[in-house]
Formats: C-alpha cells, structure tokens, sequence
C-alpha cells in the first residue's frame, strides 16, 4: 500500500476483500484487483451517502436518529478523498523528479531531445479531445491551462478542429484555445496560449527555430485567421483577443542574448524573461526549465510537506 496510498482505506474498511485477493499474482493484476475494490468501495458509499441524504429529505423528522449513521458515511468518504488527493500529490511529486533527471545529461552522454520534455507536459501529435485530464501535465506551467475549449499538440494549423481556422502547415507545439461562453461578433474571445519547446542545453538557434520568432510568427498567422460564430457565420478574430505565449528552453547565453536584443526584461529570479507586444496584444515569456521544475516545487512544496515527501 505504500506505492498506493489511494487504496490504504480498504485495509480498514474492506480488509477481508483485501485479504481475499490470491498471494501469487504479479504487480499488473493486484493493482487491477485493488482498483476493482476501490472503485466498489467509492461506489458503495456514495451510494449510502445518497440515499442517506434522500431519507432525510423525505423524513426530516429523521434527522436526530440517523446522524450517526451518516457521519459515518461521510467519515469514509472523506478518507477515500484523502486518499485519492494524497495518489494525486504523490503522482506530481513522481513527474517533477523525472522532469529533473530528464533534464541532466543522459546515459549516451547527451541530453533529452526535445519530443521527451514535450511528451511529458502534453503527449504529441494529441488534442484535448483524445488526452484525458490525468494524462497531461500542463500544470508544470500553469495549472490554469488545464481549463481550456481546445488544445492541439504538434499539429499543422489547417488540420486543428479547433474554433479559430488557420489555413498554414505550421504547427505549434502547443496552442491553447480558452473560448467564452458566448461568442459572437460583440463577444471576444477569453484568450488563446501557445507554448514553444526547445531541446535542453540547446544553443544554435537560426532565424528559422528562433522560438521568438516562431511563437511572433503564429500569434500573426492566428490573429488573421478566421472564426466561425455560433449563428454559422464567419468572422474575424477580434483586436484585443489577448495571446499569453511561452518559450521553454535551457537559458543558454545565446537565448539570453536573442531576449536582451528584442528588449525583453529579465524575471525577479533571474531565470527567465518577459515582454509585452502591444501591437499583437501578446505576452510574451521565456522560461528556462530550471524556472519551469523550481517554480512548480514551491507550488506543490505545502502539499508534498504534509505527506512528508523527500525533497529532491
């Protein structure tokens, strides 16, 4: 149980169906037993837990004499969400260790190309519509990018199903869609992110892999692209749809030297840099992953303290 702290309620609640499962099964088919008698475990008690509150209802009268049975009820709902939020916090504590040993050389002596640390964040050659939540990390950058209307990962423009139709082969590595409720020619658009990577330790960027440039190129492309309304007409995207845009590398001297040259500013840390384009109504940052792992621990530090965690 302690490489699964979700499943540690069976043992008090469920421990004979726990003891049940045979001795001799290998790793793969005992977490597929204790899920089962997870899942049935949640499952039997939210179901107690409705029709609990559903007799209350019907019975207020009730209320005195079976407010026992009900605390106990959601005693047990709340280890199980424990339970889940403490797999939750062990499984991000598990992503940032890797994402650190990925980002150091490698046993071929080089370092991680570029498609590892992308896949890591969001899987390739992917939308929103085929990742769930769970199978992403988007929340190294920012855990507000796990809200969106659409996302696309390495995908050519003029192949996205996405609300804003670009027709060009260019495909960003990651463009974020965050669509209002309503859209029509009076409404705007929430905003749209787009995230660049490059390759850790890199440091021969050309004009053509300038991820500056790249990431002014697509915010351009996006801005004269078209959106289709929801009455079924088409229009243009409108002028202050802000664009918030990320450039993730290693902080080479050469990077440094493309931000400095573009008047970017450096960051409080001293580990990334920031800009504003008010021409294009884009904000622009560059972020070392060094910036990236730190920042994400200190997000994270309160929660992986309380499970008494290793630092790393």
């Amino acid at each position: 149980m302690d490489r699964t702290p979700r499943f540690r309620p069976l043992l008090k609640h469920a421990r004979e169906a726990v003891e049940s499962i045979p001795a001799d099964l290998n790793d793969e088919k005992l977490e597929q037993e204790l899920h089962r008698l997870y899942s049935d475990h949640k499952e039997s008690l939210r179901s107690a837990a409705e029709s609990r509150l559903r007799h209350d209802q019907e019975d207020p009268s009730s209320f005195a004499a079976f407010r026992q049975e009900r605390e106990d009820i959601f005693k047990q709902l709340q280890e199980v969400a424990q339970a889940d939020l403490a797999e939750y916090v062990l499984q991000r504590k598990l992503i940032l260790d890797f994402l650190d040993n990925l980002l150091g050389r490698q046993p071929d002596g080089g370092f991680a190309y570029e498609k590892a640390l992308h896949d890591l964040f969001f899987p390739t050659q992917a939308t929103s519509d085929d990742i769930d939540y769970d199978e992403h990390n988007l929340w190294l950058v920012d855990e507000r990018l796990a809200y969106h209307s659409y996302l696309a990962s390495d995908i050519p423009f003029r192949q996205q199903s996405g609300p804003i139709r670009v027709d060009s082969d260019d495909r960003p590595d990651l463009v974020i869609f965050n669509r209002a409720v309503a859209f029509s020619e009076n409404a705007d658009y929430t905003s749209v992110v787009i995230v660049e990577f490059k390759r850790p330790e890199r440091a021969d960027f050309s004009e053509t892999d300038n991820p500056l440039i790249q990431i002014m190129n697509y915010v351009r492309q996006i801005r004269a692209g078209r959106v289709q309304g929801d009455d079924g007409r088409t229009i243009e995207v409108p002028e202050n749809t802000p664009f918030y845009c990320y450039a993730i590398a290693t902080m080479t001297p050469q990077l440094r030297e493309l931000a400095e040259h573009e008047d970017f500013r450096r960051t409080p840390d001293g580990r990334g840099f920031f800009s504003f384009h008010s021409g294009y109504n884009a904000y622009i940052e560059i972020l070392s992953y060094d910036k990236v792992l730190l920042d994400a621990k200190k997000r994270n530090r309160a929660f992986f303290e309380r499970l008494a965690l290793p630092e790393s």
